[in-house]
């Protein structure tokens, strides 16, 4: 009964498939280091460096990091993780289990 109401947002890890589409805002880019300028190109986010602080090119408002239904690769999971965007569900499923007051065994599936 308590396992089969656990559950717990999660990031995505590569191969996963998005469950929606995660759009990223000039905002959210401005808060992470220079640093981080060719991961963000590598995945086609049109960024650059002004002043010092890392931005989207102007005239564009926003960034489709992946879309609903979209197979995520590796480099786009490190984003999301970057961005704090947790997208996937984690949940536990018993299949079995075992009583150590008396040694028994039970399979629940």
């Amino acid at each position: 009964e308590y396992f089969s109401t656990l559950s717990e947002t999660d990031f995505a890890r590569a191969g996963f498939v998005s469950p929606r589409q995660v759009i990223i805002t000039p905002e959210m880019v401005a808060s992470h280091p220079v640093s981080m300028v060719e991961q963000f190109r590598k995945l086609g986010m049109p960024v650059e460096v002004k002043n010092g602080r890392v931005c989207m090119i102007p005239g564009i408002e926003q960034h489709v990091l992946c879309k609903e239904g979209q197979v995520l690769s590796a480099e786009t999971c490190k984003c999301l993780v970057h961005f704090g965007i947790k997208i996937t569900e984690f949940k536990v499923s018993l299949v079995c289990r075992w009583n150590s007051s008396d040694g028994a065994f039970e399979m629940l599936e």
